[in-house]
């Protein structure tokens, strides 16, 4: 094709005498629909819609007729609901911070790394905090301060005022008020130029310890009040009050809970707070934790969700619009982390950081890839850091501001998205708050049952997690995740009720598991499971089956070997001399028909033997019913459950071994 006679490229590169709509003429919905359904051969439009873990049905075309009105109502950044963002100049004035982790639980080596990283790399910290009472149970690499010299250890050197620090205090609140107070003087960093955050959370801190003090956030040992008043009084530019709505996404929840969670502890902390402070000042000391994991534009609209909904709830406190800014930050997730491919990681969080730049975060902190089996090292700590700062750098990202704005589909599912999060915190506020509806478990309920529909679908492989279920590359070893250090159980003053906990594994560890049973009887018998490949036919009949399958059994580390035969009857042999324990037949649904007697025979011939048939026709599988030593596989079966039954029975059951 001629692309200076058809699209008249030079008019196109100057710039000069180009007519958009005639060089670019604007088709219906109607017209589009129809091109799909032509290419769909048959199978209806409806087939292509989707439902999300949100309880969102997508369309597979999203068009201006259809979202005109929503598209006319969208402000510019910085106006009415911040919807696309706090920020008139979006990052073309003022980068997002790249707020990395050290992930060092010792004061002094965390130092160290802090400034080396701060000179080479990052422009801010991101650190958890543990103090004498009370520890973060999930968190591996918390800060270990236990006095005000381990707390000067740590910081000195780090300039407040110059290099943005957030730290997020587990308990001891006024304790740690008292250290930043000294070591502000003794650094002789101006309380009114201090930057970032210094934020006390204490519902994050029920989460993770499983429990909630019979006073709520009244507890003697929290002072959390207190602690909110005397920051804003000697430190007013810092934020304080920390919202922590990662560690629902670490636990397997949708978009939506995330944002009614959230929105519903920071009106939990209002009412408490309201008493001692202002409306106003509480909503200029909050900063809100997102993580942001793999649905890329499901993560960049609950950004922009969530602006809008807490646009909402500030305008329901009274709060005016000029101060109705707040703090975002957002986090690599948890839940989709493998160790199984640990450098896949390093894909995910490219795409999870550009989502949460796309989305408007002010503060990104990207994982490195190795965080949850070993303590990063300066390799992954630079890769992470570098992920974004080739995005500053190389993507001209800061050149547009809200880059989403417009897009159909962006702009419907914020709306939805919207609904969604608002009538669940309405939900949340009539069952008492945040707080009440933790007692009665109601958060954990509804994140367990989606965490166990994407678990369910990361077994079918209907959702994919490349390096555990899909593209799995095994090394033969599989780390063990670090666990956190052993302290004092929780040492709060009042007594505390429990709560019924989360589960914080990841989505990858069942299949983790697997492999690691698998390693060892490797080890044990020097080799793995093997699979016999049977192929017939050509080569276009068998190799779509063939590779399916072998994609299907690494997921394992089954160990395939193929022959292809022109017919059954060549086969029959190698079957029987075979000494792996598994037989896959791939070609297609019609040799298999045509094969029916001579599949008949040869499976009744090799009853040791457990045969695995690619795909699953109707009639095959009816005429081969009978036969118990018989499986056949298939898109969208349940590939964890097989494999692992299949492992058990073969080559761990005292029976065959």
């Amino acid at each position: 094709m001629d692309l200076k006679t058809e699209f008249n490229t030079e008019k196109l590169m100057t710039g000069k005498n180009i007519n958009i709509e005639k060089e670019f003429p604007q088709e219906s919905f109607d017209v589009w629909k129809e091109k799909v359904i032509k290419d769909l051969k048959g199978k209806p439009f409806d087939s292509l819609k989707t439902e999300t873990y949100e309880g969102i049905t997508l369309s597979p075309l999203y068009d201006f007729e259809g979202t005109k009105k929503l598209i006319e109502k969208i402000p510019y950044p910085s106006q009415i609901n911040f919807r696309r963002g706090f920020k008139a100049s979006g990052y073309s004035l003022k980068d997002w911070e790249i707020a990395q982790g050290i992930y060092l639980t010792s004061p002094k080596a965390f130092n160290e790394t802090a400034l080396h990283d701060l000179r080479e790399r990052i422009n801010s910290v991101s650190v958890k905090i543990n103090g004498l009472n009370g520890k973060l149970l999930r968190d591996k690499f918390s800060l270990q301060v236990k006095s005000y010299n381990d707390f000067k250890t740590a910081f000195h050197g780090i300039d407040f005022s110059r290099a943005p620090a957030h730290l997020a205090f587990s308990s001891d609140y006024i304790k740690f008020y008292d250290y930043l107070n000294r070591f502000s003087d003794e650094e002789k960093i101006s309380a009114e130029n201090f930057r970032g955050s210094f934020t006390a959370d204490p519902i994050s801190t029920f989460i993770t310890a499983g429990k909630l003090p019979q006073s709520e956030l009244n507890d003697d040992s929290l002072k959390f009040a207190d602690y909110v008043k005397v920051m804003s009084e000697r430190f007013p530019p810092a934020r304080t009050i920390g919202v922590d709505a990662s560690i629902y996404g670490a636990a397997g929840a949708n978009a939506v809970h995330e944002l009614a969670f959230a929105i519903a502890t920071g009106v939990e902390y209002f009412n408490f707070l309201n008493n001692k402070l202002s409306n106003e000042t509480i909503a200029k000391k909050i900063k809100f934790s997102f993580s942001i994991g793999a649905n890329f534009f499901m993560e960049i609209t609950k950004l922009r969700a969530f602006r809008i909904l807490w646009d909402s709830v500030l305008a329901g406190f009274g709060v005016k619009e000029k101060i109705q800014r707040v703090l975002v930050e957002v986090r690599s997730s948890q839940f989709t982390q493998t160790f199984t491919e640990p450098y896949s990681n390093m894909l995910r969080v490219t795409t999870e950081a550009m989502a949460g730049v796309i989305g408007g975060a002010d503060l990104i902190h990207v994982a490195p890839f190795n965080v949850g089996f070993e303590i990063p090292d300066e390799f992954s700590r630079r890769i992470a850091a570098n992920v974004q700062i080739i995005i500053r750098e190389e993507t001209s990202v800061r050149e547009v501001i809200d880059a989403a704005a417009g897009s159909y589909y962006v702009e419907t599912l914020t709306d939805e998205l919207v609904s969604k999060a608002w009538t669940l915190f309405q939900s949340i506020e009539e069952n008492g708050g945040m707080i009440k509806s933790l007692k009665k478990g109601i958060p954990q309920k509804l994140i367990a049952e989606v965490r166990e529909r994407k678990i369910a679908d990361l077994k079918k492989r209907k959702l994919s997690l490349i390096g555990t279920n899909v593209y799995v590359k095994n090394s033969g070893e599989i780390p063990e995740e670090v666990q956190p250090e052993k302290t004092a159980d929780t040492a709060f003053t009042n007594s505390w009720d429990e709560i019924e906990p989360f589960d914080f594994s990841r989505a990858s560890e069942i299949f983790e598991e697997l492999l690691k049973s698998v390693n060892n009887y490797a080890m044990e018998h020097g080799n793995f499971p093997g699979v016999e490949g049977i192929a017939v036919g050509k080569i276009s009949d068998y190799k779509p089956r063939a590779d399916f399958s072998r994609a299907l059994f690494e997921t394992a580390a089954f160990k395939m070997n193929l022959t292809p035969f022109e017919n059954l009857r060549d086969a029959e042999e190698t079957v029987r001399k075979s000494s792996r324990k598994i037989i896959l037949l791939a070609s297609t649904d019609k040799i298999y028909l045509d094969s029916i007697s001579q599949l008949k025979n040869l499976i009744a011939s090799n009853k040791t033997k457990t045969f695995v048939i690619a795909g699953r026709p109707p009639e095959v599988v009816s005429e081969l019913q009978n036969f118990k030593n018989l499986h056949f596989i298939f898109a969208g079966m349940n590939v964890y459950d097989f494999l692992k039954k299949l492992f058990e029975t073969k080559f761990l059951s005292k029976e065959n071994v």
